[in-house]
């Protein structure tokens, strides 16, 4: 799990940074929890992202008529040129990892190993919420 969240990190967006000051970020509010039950805390985090795209999606008045996965989500909403391809990039990479913390033995997730999945959580929102909207222009790296 720490290779993958290597190479979901070089994925991310270069402008991709924590969340404003002020604003509560996955780190921040799921510290605890990932200390607890770290888990919990990637899916959590995950949720969020999903959350956050179904926003973008809505605000663009493109929500599919069918629910879609995460991965879905992130496809559409790179085809319509609402995220970049590298938040799309960060998404898929943040998939992959939750679905190792779900599907994989208990131990493979360390509170710090989920921390730092949070942290990751924090870069692809704050992409997400400050990125690209409709009218802005073509979608760039």
């Amino acid at each position: 799990m720490a290779r993958a969240l290597a190479e979901v990190e070089t994925d991310l967006p270069p402008t991709a940074a924590p969340v404003a000051s002020g604003s509560s970020s996955a780190s921040d509010t799921l510290h605890e929890l990932a200390e607890r039950v770290p888990q919990a805390a990637v899916m959590e985090g995950f949720r969020r992202v999903e959350l956050a795209l179904l926003d973008v999606l809505r605000e663009a008045e493109a929500l599919p008529e069918k629910p879609q996965g995460v991965r879905q989500l992130a496809r559409q909403a790179l085809e319509r040129r609402l995220i970049t391809p590298k938040t799309a990039q960060g998404v898929e990479g943040l998939a992959v990892l939750r679905n190792m913390a779900a599907h994989g033995r208990g131990e493979d997730v360390s509170a710090a190993r989920a921390k730092d999945y949070l942290a990751l959580v924090d870069a692809v929102l704050f992409a997400l919420w400050s990125g690209r909207r409709p009218g802005d222009g073509p979608a760039t790296e």
